[in-house]
């Protein structure tokens, strides 16, 4: 019975991983757009796997010959994009330092983006970007260093950065891990007899079995017992905050 009692205290460290801000590699990979597979192109790879989510290249624009400012990749609603001009769906947003890329941002993009004029930027520009990995949606961004000359514009792009964490914002020129507060807190522990008692300061408790499957939503006044069906190892979650409880 002890052994038991203390498995289920050390599961009470069980927690949501932190957000880590991984920096990318911008150079040559492989990319496929549009059904096409390009080898050994310039782009971004945000996630240094050698395949790029963004291939960068030149472009005849506006103001001449734009050099590595056309922006090319695989568009799926929901997948990759560039934050783009909230008025021009093509244009890439000429973005700042400290400015939040989430699912907030403007993504207007759909498989290419350039930008309307880089004559009358800053020389250091960010862009921000969602791109779609193996475990879902992430936000990053990336920064270039622009030069001009009478018929040029070239972008030197230097670093590129996201959030490893699916769905989390990220904020441009931040390359450091981000901590979140656990909030609200919450206890699980288990009493015997198929009992689970959670403390928490939140409102609602939610029930899921280690498989990640559902299994109950119950209101909860700063703590509550419930009857389980059966002893095993439970996930007990409230707001953001979870817990890995064994129930016996």
């Amino acid at each position: 019975m002890k052994r038991l009692v203390l498995l289920s205290l050390a599961l009470l460290t069980f927690s949501i991983a932190n957000a880590q801000i991984a920096n990318g590699r911008i150079g040559n990979g492989n990319i496929t757009i549009a059904g096409t597979e390009w080898t050994d192109v310039y782009g971004i790879d945000f996630n240094n796997d050698g395949i790029l989510e963004f291939r960068l290249s030149d472009f005849s624009g506006i103001e001449g010959n734009q050099v590595n400012a056309y922006i090319s990749y695989n568009w799926t609603e929901g997948g990759n994009n560039v934050v783009s001009d909230p008025e021009v769906w093509d244009y890439a947003a000429v973005l700042a330092s400290g400015q939040v890329v989430d699912a907030n941002s403007t993504f207007g993009g759909y498989g290419d983006a350039t930008f309307q004029d880089l004559t009358t930027v800053p020389e250091r520009i960010f862009v921000g970007f969602r791109i779609l990995l193996a475990d879902g949606v992430h936000y990053g961004w990336a920064e270039a260093v622009v030069s001009t000359s009478a018929a040029d514009i070239v972008l030197n792009w230097v670093a590129c950065s996201y959030n490893t964490t699916p769905n989390a914002p990220v904020t441009i020129g931040n390359t450091a891990a981000i901590t979140y507060v656990e909030t609200p807190t919450i206890h699980a522990y288990a009493l015997g007899n198929n009992l689970l008692r959670v403390v928490t300061d939140g409102s609602v408790v939610m029930l899921y079995d280690i498989s990640g499957r559902q299994l109950n939503t119950i209101p909860c006044n700063n703590e509550v017992t419930i009857t389980m069906q059966q002893s095993g190892l439970y996930l007990v979650r409230v707001g953001s905050t979870t817990r890995k409880v064994m129930v016996y």
